[in-house]
């Protein structure tokens, strides 16, 4: 410090012995979560590292059921989903499903083929269309003996 702040704080407030501020350091750093032997050893909680927006989780659903996947045409298998209809593509809205296919943990694709595209093309195309899956395996395996999971994820 200069001399001139040095007075100045000196008149200010006294100074506080070393044992005092020494005692105050360690008192912040274990109220912040630090070892006791190394103050800068601070630990930092799960909450705190975790970005503050909510994340949505996963909707895993149920693995679909080879016995239940029907030859489509070429490479294309189709797989009822009713339950899922109202998030299926459309005329009108043909990217609406916010579904992911995977085999084996392994994401399809692309998305949202075209019918043709999946039949003719294969190599994991797939689209989620009405009550529909469309979809091909990326290996060009039959997806009811490959033994392969096919589940869908939102």
């Amino acid at each position: 410090m200069t001399d001139s702040l040095s007075s100045t704080m000196s008149r200010v407030s006294p100074p506080l012995p070393r044992a005092t501020l020494i005692l105050v350091f360690v008192a912040a750093a274990m109220a912040a979560g630090c070892d006791s032997k190394d103050p800068t050893s601070a630990k930092v909680t799960k909450a705190e590292t975790q970005d503050a927006t909510p994340k949505k989780p996963v909707q895993r659903v149920p693995e679909l059921n080879a016995k239940m996947m029907l030859p489509n045409k070429g490479s294309a298998f189709t797989y009822s989903a009713p339950q899922f209809a109202a998030d299926g593509d459309t005329m009108e809205q043909p990217n609406r499903s916010t579904f992911s296919l995977l085999e084996d943990a392994k994401p399809l694709g692309p998305a949202h083929a075209p019918h043709q595209h999946i039949r003719e093309q294969g190599k994991g195309r797939w689209s989620h269309w009405g009550d529909t899956i469309y979809f091909s395996s990326s290996d060009g395996t039959d997806p009811r003996q490959n033994n392969q999971k096919y589940v869908l994820v939102k």
